[in-house]
């Protein structure tokens, strides 16, 4: 049978250090949260120290909060892992990945 797809919406906020930040690090945050999740296979979980590994090695990071939802844009209360059953698969798409980014 195949499995049933759950569209994963991404949000990750981020404070930076000012100086530091580079001019591309919102795409390169994008790149690392879909490279992340680019080997998800069918009953994987959405684990969202993934997403905090993935954007941690970006210069001038201060502060992380990943937040993840299936279906819609995640809010605030969004912070846990996503459990995924054996009969479905997470899937991610760079549209479905927002990163806010606060300069201080």
């Amino acid at each position: 049978s195949v499995a049933s797809e759950q569209v994963v919406h991404i949000d990750v906020l981020i404070t930076a250090d000012t100086n530091e930040w580079p001019a591309d690090g919102e795409d390169q945050a994008r790149a690392a949260v879909l490279s992340a999740f680019a080997s998800m296979s069918i009953g994987d979980d959405v684990r969202l120290f993934k997403i905090t590994s993935a954007v941690s090695g970006i210069a001038g990071i201060i502060t992380i909060t990943p937040r993840a939802k299936i279906g819609s844009a995640p809010g605030i209360g969004d912070t846990l892992n996503i459990t995924i059953t054996i009969t479905q698969i997470a899937t991610f798409a760079e549209g479905d990945i927002d990163i806010t980014v606060t300069l201080v």
